[in-house]
């Protein structure tokens, strides 16, 4: 499993402390977010990630670091986590499932 707290520059920021992990949902994946006030939301990806070479080739923990921050950029933008919508990853663009 992938863990990481956000980097140090968004607490320099003035922005509160997330925290992230990879979810699995059978053969596919998803990521489960946390923190800055908001609780917690896990989201699943579609498409699978693991059909994108990119992510099988030991970017695992990169994918969750970009996908992280595109979700914490929307969940900063509405005051909560946002409901659903789309993250682009190494030039694909996934949509976020609630689960």
């Amino acid at each position: 499993m992938v863990k990481r707290k956000t980097k140090d520059k968004t607490k320099r920021a003035g922005f509160p402390d997330f925290s992230y992990g990879e979810a699995s949902f059978g053969t596919n994946r998803g990521i489960s977010m946390g923190g800055g006030g908001f609780g917690k939301k896990t989201y699943t990806f579609e498409p699978d990630p693991h059909d994108d070479p990119w992510y099988n080739n030991g970017n695992q923990g990169e994918f969750y670091w970009q996908a992280a921050q595109a979700i914490i950029d929307g969940a900063l933008g509405s005051g909560e986590w946002p409901k659903k919508g789309q993250v682009v990853v190494n030039k694909t663009t996934y949509t976020l499932g609630s689960r």
